[in-house]
């Protein structure tokens, strides 16, 4: 739910979100589409040649050709599209958000996957490109090729605040293309203000589409060097101190001079926000009949674990016979020696103490997972 903030002179400002992002105009599509969780994101390459201190790439990922579509790792040597769709479809999504690395690492594979995901989901399925601009500098050509392959939307992610010459790029590539929606994505570092504000106006003279600023925040990949400049992190959450505040004055500055849309995306938003709305989809589409999916888009559910086969077979009677089960309202797996049956939540819950007097050594838990292959759990109690 977006709040309205008072703005007698400037343009409104618009609040949503319990982590309270906040922006000016219109948000751009992409951005639309992120909040609502219906986005994967696509990492066409974890290469990256620019090397910006505020990367925050993961370190599996970081430096390494392969390709990922949300958690879920690629096989390059596999029919790439059928992967990705998989992983789109099981998300109910409605676009992707290509990164690395730098997508433009890999210009070819880049663009064979946009014009790939265009043929599969036509026209209606929305794509925005995050990128250093370094490459297309050396071959604004590739410009071309991106937007003719499908993409609708391409974020400018230059190294330094500064960098004239991919500002320049920016306003060049919109002036050629001004059918497509264009901006640029920084982070909020504080104490550079007047670089932001600078940025911002040029983006608004350059009749650019967006200036979206992220919460500036710490990684395991970034922490070290972050560290090293003097940057502490909120208590928290990952958010570096003095960024929102700095957002907020770049806000306040500005809003009065442009027409452009300004967006302050909080570190909050992407976790409290845009991931629980993906798990959420992806959720609904994988749940077993007696998964339940939290308010945080987990997957919860009981466990029984058996020692003995014996054990198993008496299990699954009484789950049959006695409570009446049905196939779907369980599922029976095997690691190592061990049976391992999930089923409601409840039914672990009020049963095992009474299945434990006729299989003593019967093991009952409840879980809470996230909603992918092998998603790591979040939660476990023993009953």
């Amino acid at each position: 739910m977006e709040k309205h903030l008072s703005n007698e002179e400037g343009r409104e400002i618009k609040v949503y979100g319990g982590s309270r992002s906040f922006h000016v105009g219109d948000l751009p599509e992409g951005c639309l589409k992120c909040i609502e969780g219906a986005k994967i994101v696509l990492y066409t390459t974890g290469y990256c040649t620019v090397g910006c201190k505020y990367c925050t790439i993961s370190d599996d990922r970081s430096k390494r050709n392969d390709v990922f579509v949300n958690e879920r790792a690629i096989d390059i040597k596999l029919d790439l599209l059928e992967q990705i769709a998989e992983e789109s479809d099981s998300c109910i999504a409605e676009g992707a958000g290509i990164t690395g690395g730098d997508p433009m690492e890999e210009p070819e594979r880049t663009i064979y996957l946009i014009k790939q995901i265009r043929q599969h989901y036509g026209s209606d399925y929305h794509l925005h490109l995050y990128t250093s601009g370094v490459h297309i500098l050396k071959d604004e050509s590739l410009v071309d090729q991106l937007f003719s392959a499908g993409l609708n939307e391409l974020r400018f992610h230059p190294k330094e605040l500064t960098a004239k010459p991919i500002w320049e790029l920016a306003a060049r590539t919109k002036s050629r293309f001004p059918q497509y929606s264009i901006g640029f994505e920084v982070p909020a570092i504080s104490e550079r203000e007047d670089d932001l504000v600078e940025l911002i106006k040029f983006a608004d003279v350059s009749q650019l589409d967006f200036v979206n600023l992220n919460e500036f925040e710490f990684t395991p990949s970034n922490y070290p060097k972050l560290n090293d400049r003097g940057f502490i992190s909120l208590l928290d959450n990952s958010a570096i101190r003095g960024s929102r505040e700095t957002a907020e004055t770049v806000m306040d500055r500005i809003k009065h001079d442009t027409t452009i849309t300004v967006h302050f995306c909080s570190s909050g938003s992407k976790d409290s926000i845009q991931l629980v709305q993906r798990y959420k989809r992806r959720a609904s589409q994988i749940a077993r009949k007696f998964d339940l999916i939290t308010d945080e888009g987990e997957l919860s559910y009981g466990q029984f674990i058996l020692e003995s086969e014996e054990d198993y077979h008496s299990l699954v009677e009484f789950l049959v016979d006695e409570l009446e089960l049905e196939e779907d309202e369980f599922e029976v797996r095997q690691l190592g020696s061990d049976f391992l049956i999930e089923t409601y939540w409840e039914l672990v819950e009020d049963y095992t103490g009474e299945i434990r007097e006729e299989i003593p050594k019967l093991i009952g838990q409840l879980i809470s997972r996230h909603p992918i292959d092998d998603g790591p759990i979040t939660w476990l109690e023993p009953v």
